[in-house]
């Protein structure tokens, strides 16, 4: 949802740092569900734990994305605490970021999941660290929150919302590194299907603003600015021919076994 734009921001010199609330096993590691579904699981919890850390840290590292902090909650059922704001609160006033980036509150319709969960203990976090939090750290206010604007599912919370985001990051660049590093994903099946993932995802909502692949966000925050902002990319749109455009747009994720997709 926003690795493309983490990427880019590496390559710019920005520090990002990312952090995993929950370890994933019991939810996300899907093919140790499986082995133990049929009968033939021998991994232990731990094992799987260990294993989705690993990937996450392989699929960051694809990202160039070398700071990531696990805190290993428990994920089967993710419920808001006290405990978790502060502790993201803590390292917030630790790393003291310019930006922080969270899931919407507003997938499936603002129902109580988990990632409408991470978003409430993020938010939270945000107010926290900005306050007086006793033996804390040196209190510290993020300048922008965004969320992720992803598909979600196709439910009738998914589509009870406006589907439309407000910003749109062109990712086509690194489209490649988003396939290689989801592919990491293995104990999701991402390896298998993660070109069809991202043609479905960041191709879509791209699609009429003539950007082959892009990830999309919403601000929290107003944006204050002395004049109208102007996108570059729209006047291009605006000004170049018509053809040059849609030959850009007819980009296509080629995929293929080596875990790089080439748009």
């Amino acid at each position: 949802m926003a690795g493309g734009t983490l990427a880019h921001h590496i390559r710019d010199g920005d520090r990002v740092t990312v952090v995993v609330f929950t370890h994933g096993a019991r939810s996300h590691a899907h093919t140790v569900v499986e082995e133990h579904k049929h009968g033939g699981g021998e991994k232990s919890l731990g094992g799987a734990i260990d294993l989705k850390q690993e990937e996450v840290v392989d699929a960051c590292g694809v990202l160039g994305i070398t700071d990531v902090r696990f805190l290993r909650y428990e994920d089967h059922i993710l419920s808001f605490n006290p405990d978790l704001v502060l502790t993201l609160a803590k390292i917030i006033r630790e790393v003291r970021p310019d930006v922080v980036i969270t899931h919407s509150p507003f997938e499936n319709a603002g129902l109580t999941g988990a990632h409408r969960v991470c978003c409430d203990i993020t938010y939270q976090a945000c107010c926290a660290s900005a306050g007086m939090l006793e033996g804390e750290g040196t209190p510290h206010r993020v300048g922008e929150l965004f969320y992720v604007w992803q598909h979600g599912e196709t439910t009738l919370g998914d589509y009870a919302v406006p589907r439309f985001p407000a910003i749109l990051v062109d990712v086509t660049d690194v489209i490649d590194l988003k396939v290689k590093a989801l592919k990491c994903i293995k104990s999701q099946y991402y390896d298998g299907f993660a070109e069809k993932l991202y043609e479905a995802c960041n191709a879509s909502h791209g699609l009429h603003m003539c950007v082959p692949y892009c990830e999309t966000f919403m601000r929290h925050y107003p944006e204050v600015r002395r004049r109208l902002p102007v996108s570059e990319h729209n006047l291009l749109i605006a000004q170049q021919p018509m053809e040059k455009t849609y030959a850009t747009l007819a980009q296509v994720l080629s995929p293929d076994n080596t875990g790089s997709g080439t748009p």
